[in-house]
């Protein structure tokens, strides 16, 4: 083996950076991405690797014995969740640290690695699905459910014809979020809505970067400062312009409080966990328990308010237990915890707190806009705090462990 580590180090190394830029990009964090590059490189003989990893950009510094120290970067492009793509990664970064692959096979293996491809049709009715869903679940009717969906379908559409001519993200995002916030007048029309709020809140969904913005402040609080900075910042810029972007055309300015019946909520907050496992590319057996996550965050969110709780502990027990919860189902069955808790956190990411806060924009209520930003803002902390918790004492308890297996 230390033959094929002196011929094809540097081509290893190149195929490593390949693994783990492949990981960043379906989703992987910013840890696991630095886990498995280092483990990769210490399984091909190195005696140090140190890697820096930030949202755009991966470099990777390898120590050998005989050798001079290499490094080699790549460039990362914009983030595509792939939890299936993540699993399949995974699983080959698995074999290779148990039996090292030569460069040729490891091209192979990830030539064999390729994203999904949805049926069409599928695409429209998860598209659809999730809008109706939330809609429901924040508490609109079954019109403003039915508005939703097709305006999700018409919102999908509009987004292949915009990819097509490769126009920038942010533009893209913005021209679909003012077109759903058009689209959303059209049952005012007919009467068959009194408000497009709910019907916004429900396709907000489907654009707002609520895990990323999660996902960010959980990298500032691991100690990955600037990537969680980069990322809370793109965050940020994008569910602003998502939110007045469909804010905008909301002439009625009426903020709701209704809220659905209890077996309503949780229902509902199951099937868009569904939803989003399928728009995420997990369709086996670990999506569905993905989704279970969702449900089960949900129970404890109502249970904790009903115990007379404030909404952020709310949210923060809700996150422990749904990191919990992920963390088992990622050792059961030998997978990136991702996979479950990307989901799982799906209804508790606050689109209907922020797309208040861009209405109280849009509507020049300046005072009201700061102080439900505050909010927003505090729902991303209260549940990043949780899965930050949890992810610590777990990471802790199994460092303990393998002291003690190295030991015994």
């Amino acid at each position: 083996m230390e033959t094929k580590e002196i011929e094809f180090d540097e081509y290893i190394l190149e195929r490593i950076l390949d693994i783990g830029s492949r990981m960043l990009i379906a989703g992987g964090e910013i840890h696991r991405v630095d886990d498995t590059i280092s483990r990769l490189c210490f399984a091909y003989g190195a005696l140090y690797a140190d890697v820096f990893t930030i949202t755009s950009s991966i470099v990777v510094t390898v120590r050998f014995k005989d050798r001079e120290p290499m490094t080699q970067t790549r460039r990362i492009g914009a983030q595509n969740i792939d939890l299936a793509n993540l699993a399949q990664l995974n699983d080959l970064s698995r074999q290779i640290c148990k039996k090292p692959k030569t460069c040729e096979e490891i091209s192979e293996s990830l030539n064999r690695i390729t994203p999904a491809k949805n049926h069409p049709v599928l695409n429209f009715l998860v598209w659809a699905l999730i809008s109706a869903n939330y809609t429901i679940f924040f508490g609109g009717s079954k019109w403003d459910a039915i508005s939703a969906a097709i305006i999700g379908i018409l919102l999908l559409q509009f987004k292949n014809f915009l990819d097509k001519y490769f126009l920038n993200y942010y533009l893209v995002i913005i021209l679909c979020s003012m077109m759903g916030g058009i689209l959303s007048v059209i049952p005012l029309i007919f009467q068959l809505s009194d408000s497009p709020f709910y019907i916004n809140i429900g396709n907000i969904m489907l654009l707002i970067p609520g895990i990323t913005l999660t996902t960010a402040i959980r990298d500032m609080f691991s100690g990955d400062t600037i990537s969680g900075l980069l990322r809370f910042v793109e965050a940020i810029i994008v569910s602003m312009m998502i939110a007045w972007g469909f804010a905008v055309f909301d002439l009625a300015n009426i903020v709701p409080t209704y809220s659905q019946p209890p077996i309503i909520q949780l229902a509902t907050a199951f099937i868009g966990s569904v939803g989003f496992t399928y728009m995420f590319n997990n369709r086996t057996f670990t999506g569905f328990l993905g989704s279970i996550g969702g449900l089960i965050g949900w129970v404890i969110v109502m249970l904790a308010q009903s115990g007379g709780l404030s909404e952020y502990l709310a949210y923060a027990f809700a996150a422990i237990f749904v990191t919990l919860y992920a963390e088992n189902m990622a050792y059961i069955n030998r997978c990136p915890t991702t996979l479950f808790l990307t989901v799982g956190t799906i209804p508790l990411i606050p689109g209907k707190s922020l797309y208040v806060t861009m209405q109280y924009a849009v509507g020049q209520e300046w005072s009201k806009f700061i102080s439900q930003g505050i909010t927003t803002l505090l729902y991303a902390v209260a549940i990043s705090a949780g899965i930050i918790l949890v992810t610590a004492c777990w990471d802790s308890i199994r460092m303990q462990q393998k002291k003690i297996k190295h030991k015994g």
